[in-house]
């Protein structure tokens, strides 16, 4: 529930007033809480020098009711790779649920940059979308997350990462699943986990950037409705190449995908209703969109839009029918989207010995299969 519709129950359904939802909301998401239940039984769920400790009275509505204030999913595993990078593995347990979800904690240190951790959530499990370098898109669409599912992903973040000096303050949507797929259970998570202020669960929405395949409807809502960042996943320069590494482009074409991003984000667009850039992901698949004739022609679709470029070396997994661009190509691909005067970024890999890498998410349970 957002903030609101906490209220709205309390009043409507537990005869409470409408401030007992900040109460309850404090404990859910307050940085000294995130707690597990509101009875205090657990281990860390002191207050925090005020009063908002709860009655048995209250206690016993939210049990006769079968009220709690979890989301279903159960902790099942957490990895750690040898780069810091963490992944945490959670089981459906709510009333049909089903597979698992997996969510990963990526660390930030150095670089001149502040320390912190990024969470890269999931919205559905599995995903629908077929991208033929992803093993998640290989598994199918299972079920689509609810917000609760999505928020408490975030929570458990948090939770493993308090009392270390690496918080969590980002968010992005690149996990298993399609986020446009499930659109209105992701934008209402993005509403939750943006309320409160400081001491609580609470992002800025430019903190939050939702990945899409090119979703053309939902990214054109998306911009009008939110002021997160969007990332659009291309991939490709043509549309039989991207046809044939993304198959959802039979239904938005490479073509209206970037005559789409030309409207939402026009070149030179600093200011105004959001003043926002568009982050564009392409993985590089060695022999096959890495040429130096695709980053001529990728610099010449991205001409009139206001974006960023973030190259991605393709993690690989068994019977993946690419393999990764080598540095030299990289570096070369890169060196002509800066010289055309794009902003460009390689994405480190980031956990790809735990399975935790992108493209890698669901992997953990086909092997786990096999034994």
């Amino acid at each position: 529930m957002t903030l609101a519709e906490l209220e709205d129950y309390c009043e409507a359904e537990l005869d409470e007033p409408r401030r007992r939802a900040a109460h309850v909301w404090t404990h859910m998401y307050g940085d000294n809480f995130l707690s597990r239940s509101l009875g205090g039984e657990e281990e860390g769920n002191g207050n925090d020098g005020e009063n908002r400790e709860f009655s048995g009275r209250f206690l016993d509505k939210m049990s006769e009711r079968g009220v709690d204030v979890g989301a279903g999913l159960g902790l099942a595993s957490s990895r750690t790779a040898s780069d810091g990078t963490k992944k945490l593995v959670f089981r459906r347990d709510s009333e049909g649920g089903v597979g698992e979800v997996e969510t990963v904690l990526i660390p930030v240190q150095g670089e001149g940059r502040k320390s912190r951790v990024t969470v890269c959530v999931s919205s559905q499990v599995g995903c629908a979308m077929g991208c033929k370098f992803c093993f998640t898109g290989l598994m199918g669409l299972e079920a689509n997350l609810t917000a609760g599912e999505i928020v408490e992903q975030v929570v458990e973040a948090k939770r493993a990462q308090k009392g270390t000096p690496l918080p969590v303050t980002n968010i992005v949507y690149m996990g298993m699943g399609e986020p446009f797929d499930n659109y209105d259970e992701v934008v209402k998570s993005i509403r939750i986990l943006t309320q409160g202020g400081k001491g609580y669960t609470a992002f800025s929405e430019r903190k939050i950037t939702v990945s899409t395949v090119g979703l053309v409807p939902e990214m054109r809502r998306f911009v009008a409705e939110t002021d997160a960042q969007l990332a659009v996943s291309l991939h490709a320069t043509t549309e039989s190449q991207r046809q044939s590494i993304v198959p959802q482009n039979s239904k938005h074409g490479l073509h209206e995908i970037v005559g789409a991003l030309e409207e939402l984000f026009p070149l030179g667009m600093t200011s105004g209703s959001h003043g926002r850039h568009v982050l564009i992901e392409y993985v590089m698949l060695r022999g096959v969109n890495d040429a130096e004739e695709d980053a001529e022609r990728l610099a010449g679709l991205l001409a009139r839009v206001e974006c960023k470029v973030n190259l991605i070396v393709f993690n690989t997994f068994e019977g993946a029918p690419f393999g990764p661009s080598n540095v030299e190509e990289v570096r070369a691909f890169r060196a002509i989207l800066v010289k055309s005067g794009l902003v460009c970024t390689v994405r480190d890999s980031r956990g790809d010995d735990k399975m935790a890498a992108c493209g890698q998410l669901g992997l953990g349970k086909r092997r786990r299969k096999k034994v």
